[in-house]
């Protein structure tokens, strides 16, 4: 029996037009093929000649995700760059690039390239809230370049009467020199006892971000415990973040993700535990300002408050910031303690400079091959992130390729930084004389060159990460004092430390045995 369906006629008959399922379905099907066909031509042409991986060209979504969440994307990116070229698609709208010339073009600062969404996705640890980092996608040009401005100026102190960040630096360093000092130096044989530094560097980083902005250390390093199992948590929360990162349909999903994932200040764990004792900390200093105290404490949180943030506009920065410093820091000391050459090299010059108690930026920075051992460090682990920015409307010829509006285009840190063209055959090997041997080439022209490389990963232009200076402030100090007070062995020599890549570094296993230089430190 055949099931037919009334359609009243269109041309004005009075009699109806019966039409079968068959026809229905048949229309449906021509439909659904036409919107497929539309598909694939936008897959296939918006990017049309941009060589890549040939599924990739489709949809990247299950290669992105899988990648992400076990820790890989990092090293099938670095593949792809020198499989397919300088310029690669890996998405239907993604390409990704190891030219430190195009990405001086996209940062440039008169280009214009936004962030793209990606940042809203992968640099927001609180929903809801903007920040300097996820701030300047398309639309949000001045209000991104009037937070940079604030926060630049916060960060050096000199809209305040606030002490240094080099001060607050200085208690914090002084202070995991105590904690190693009393916990875990040796000074004869049999007295052995291990220093987990990756979890004491860990504490100390996170300790002194609360210092520099409200004063105060959260407590980590005094307690030497995880509170509120704040890395337990993060190690499980990042492989998430890092899969969903790139999904071409995240953007769409995201405000979803945010209300079920994204940490929250009324957790009583990991990350969203440190947002609450942040905003803890920021809604008492409105009040003590507001109030008029004069006991007001003059530093970064109090003139953030003071220039007009408020609210998830003051709590978005209070925990947007980078991990990297610290997670550097650990790295370099890694690399040092096995690489015998390097260590003996940098203690030398460490013991040989006239140097203050703490040693200061200013002398640290003037240390030739301490800057080549922290540019070393930076050169093989970059920031391990895309950091997609958006094509303007319009398009822009890119590498020879011409790329439509709203294209994404990733930064390829790790590729970039090991390319053998640009460092040589060992490009892959931790060997700081290199930076030593460049500056001693012709006018040093090589060695501007290779610093302007590596600095890529600290973004330019506009996209400037706004804390690079304060960044190889706390690596130059720490690692100085570090030398001077202490011997360092790695525990295990053949595996000093494990990296994991999730959109950032999670190191682990990072044990070492410590010598005391000198007199017992005798800081109460």
């Amino acid at each position: 029996m055949e099931v037919k369906i009334h359609f009243q006629s269109v041309v004005g008959s009075d009699e109806p037009s019966w039409v079968g399922v068959d026809s229905v379905i048949l229309l449906a099907v021509i439909a659904t093929l036409a919107c497929l066909a539309r598909e694939v031509y936008t897959w296939g042409f918006h990017l049309r000649g941009v060589p890549g991986p040939f599924w990739n060209t489709f949809t990247s979504n299950w290669t992105l995700f899988r990648k992400g969440f076990n820790g890989t994307l990092y090293d099938w990116e670095q593949q792809v760059n020198e499989k397919y070229g300088r310029i690669v698609r890996i998405g239907p709208n993604h390409v990704l690039t190891d030219d430190p010339e195009i990405l001086k073009r996209v940062g440039g600062p008169r280009s214009a390239y936004t962030k793209s969404d990606w940042f809203a996705i992968s640099t927001r640890f609180l929903a809801g809230a903007e920040s300097t980092l996820t701030l300047g996608r398309y639309g949000q040009k001045d209000i991104h370049t009037s937070r940079r401005s604030l926060f630049a100026s916060t960060y050096s102190g000199r809209d305040n009467n606030s002490p240094s960040v080099e001060d607050a630096l200085n208690t914090q360093i002084a202070e995991l020199v105590h904690a190693i000092d009393t916990k875990y130096a040796y000074t004869a044989p049999g007295l052995c006892n291990p220093c987990p530094f990756g979890v004491i560097g860990q504490y100390f980083t996170l300790d002194l971000t609360a210092a520099i902005i409200w004063s105060e250390p959260f407590g980590f390093l005094k307690q030497e415990s995880d509170i509120g199992n704040y890395f337990q948590t993060l190690e499980r929360f990042l492989p998430v973040r890092a899969a969903l990162g790139s999904l071409s349909f995240l953007p769409l999903i995201n405000p979803i993700l945010e209300k079920f994932i994204t940490p929250s200040p009324k957790d009583k764990v990991g990350l969203g535990h440190l947002e609450g004792i942040a905003q803890k900390k920021a809604d008492a200093r409105v009040k003590e300002i507001e109030s008029g105290s004069k006991d007001v404490n003059s530093d970064m949180l109090t003139a953030l408050i003071t220039k007009g943030l408020r609210g998830k506009d003051l709590y978005g920065e209070l925990v947007a910031s980078s991990e990297s410093p610290g997670a550097m820091l650990r790295i370099a000391l890694a690399l040092l303690v096995v690489t015998p050459t390097a260590y003996a090299r940098l203690n030398a010059e460490i013991a040989n400079a006239s140097l203050s108690t703490p040693v200061t930026d200013a002398e640290a920075r003037s240390m030739p091959y301490l800057q080549a051992v922290l540019r070393e460090t930076i050169r093989l682990y970059p920031v391990p992130a895309e950091m997609y920015k958006q094509v303007p409307p319009g398009g822009d010829t890119v590498g020879g390729y011409f790329l439509p509006g709203g294209t994404w285009i990733g930064h390829n840190f790790r590729a970039m930084m090991r390319r053998k063209d640009i460092w040589g055959e060992d490009a892959d090997f931790f060997r700081p004389e290199r930076w030593i041997e460049a500056a001693k080439e012709g006018e040093g022209e090589r060695f501007k060159m290779l610093c302007g490389v590596v600095d890529h990963g600290f973004g330019s232009g506009r996209f400037l990460c706004i804390g690079k200076s304060v960044g190889m402030m706390i690596l130059g100090k720490t690692v100085v004092e570090l030398l001077r007070h202490f011997d360092f062995a790695a525990a295990n020599p053949e595996r000093p430390i494990t990296i994991d890549v999730y959109n950032l570094y999670l190191l682990r296993d990072q044990m070492v045995l410590v010598a005391r230089k000198g007199k017992r430190d005798v800081k109460e």
